[in-house]
């Protein structure tokens, strides 16, 4: 198993409480195996997994069956891979004298893949922790061609095809040239092409077919280079609501994990099809009263215009609230919506508690919790209104929340007092 206790917590934080619901996150790392029609579905723990916790996440997804994790840099590659030691030396049901030489051991074999390669300083590290580099120049594929040619061994990498982003992978010319030098290829073992689509969140964008097709070119002319065709990746999150034909052998979700796709209306069907992982809570550090005509905050930008009673929040802009959000956003206590008055700070944030003598609600105690995200407010609805996106969301949650891992029924998140 996973862990010795169903629920364990990482109590470094303070400003409030992040649950996250593994029997949620399986439940969606299933669903999006069916989605994908027999490809192979990898998980994306990169940035710590969106902010959650990648080894706690890592494990869970291990637990469910994944095997092939992508993360963007050797040290996160060295967490996840700390965090599976344990799974993957004894796979559940299996002694280790079982698992030793059986083919079922190849089944259980974790590749851990870095999206950003590896600089020059870093290669021959990550080729002694068994991580598989995603190559995405020209000059990374020499360099690891080099470093097998050093250790007399054909080392595992992925290569990836830059399908017009012009931000990381192959470029046209740089694939002509490996065309060109197939002796490089046969110096190490490609075990992936990838892609990636830039507007896949757009549904109706010409922009994704003909991504797709620049890249299945790419793909076959590598291919034939290699003398082998490698499995082939082009989906993130966004690119398993497109439709089948992106799908290819290999996508690689990592928002969806979490419940969450961003695009249009296929987008939203899919995420129907997901559960909810995470709420974030926040204590009531004071309990005031705002005489009409007082401001609130940095910048005096709330001016009472009644006297109103207030709740001053446990979190702030350090633990990833936008401050964008300062007179505008809104929290929850018991299903109620309180608006946030002032400036958002860097430790706290105040709420307007009138609202629940309206709604003819008990006031709350100090050390009471409020709702941030959970079932009246997702991530998408607090990315619509700071002006940007729920990736943007999860990664910024910030280290001081206390981290609670727990296994509840995936239909609904409770919170885990």
């Amino acid at each position: 198993m996973m862990v010795n206790t169903r629920i364990f917590d990482d109590k470094t934080g303070g400003s409030g409480v992040l649950t996250v619901n593994l029997a949620a996150l399986q439940h969606n790392y299933k669903a999006l195996q069916e989605r994908a029609r027999g490809a192979v579905v990898a998980a994306v723990v990169k940035a710590d997994a969106y902010g959650l916790g990648a080894a706690a996440i890592a494990s869970a997804l291990y637990e469910a069956g994944c095997r092939l994790f992508f993360v963007a840099q050797p040290a996160e590659a060295a967490i996840v891979q700390a965090a599976l030691a344990a799974a993957q030396a004894v796979p559940a049901g299996r002694s280790k004298k079982q698992q030793s030489g059986s083919k079922a051991a190849d089944k259980d074999k974790v590749i851990i893949a870095i999206l950003n390669g590896v600089l020059p300083h870093e290669a021959a590290a990550a080729a002694r922790a068994g991580f598989v580099p995603v190559l995405n120049s020209i000059d990374s594929v020499r360099e690891w061609a080099a470093l097998n040619r050093a250790e007399r061994r054909k080392l595992p990498a992925m290569l990836q095809c830059d399908s017009g982003m012009a931000r990381l992978g192959l470029d046209k010319n740089e694939i002509k040239a490996l065309l060109a030098a197939p002796e490089i290829l046969a110096e190490m073992e490609v075990i992936a092409l990838i892609g990636h689509l830039s507007c896949a969140d757009i549904e109706q964008s010409p922009i994704n077919a003909a991504q797709a097709a620049r890249f299945l070119a790419d793909a076959e002319n590598l291919a034939k280079a290699l003398h082998y065709r490698p499995p082939l990746s082009l989906s993130a999150s966004s690119g398993l609501a497109l439709g089948a034909e992106f799908y290819l052998d290999i996508v690689r979700p990592g928002l969806a994990l979490y419940g969450l796709v961003e695009g249009g209306n296929r987008a939203g069907k899919l995420e129907a099809s997901l559960r909810p992982v995470i709420t974030l809570e926040a204590g009531i550090l004071r309990l005031g009263q705002v005489q009409k005509g007082e401001t609130i905050g940095y910048g005096a930008t709330y001016k009472a215009t009644k006297s109103l009673p207030t709740a001053t929040l446990s979190a702030g802009y350090a633990d990833g609230w936008p401050r964008s959000l300062s007179n505008k956003g809104a929290v929850f206590y018991r299903g109620v919506r309180l608006p946030l008055i002032g400036r958002i700070s860097m430790d706290c944030m105040v709420a307007d508690l009138s609202p629940l003598l309206d709604a003819g609600q008990a006031m709350p105690a100090r050390g009471d919790w409020v709702e941030l995200i959970g079932e009246h407010q997702s991530p998408h609805d607090i990315a619509q209104a700071a002006g940007t996106i729920a990736y943007e969301i999860l990664t910024s949650l910030g280290r001081r929340y206390q981290r609670r891992y727990c296994f509840m029924p995936p239909d609904r998140v409770q919170d885990n007092q």
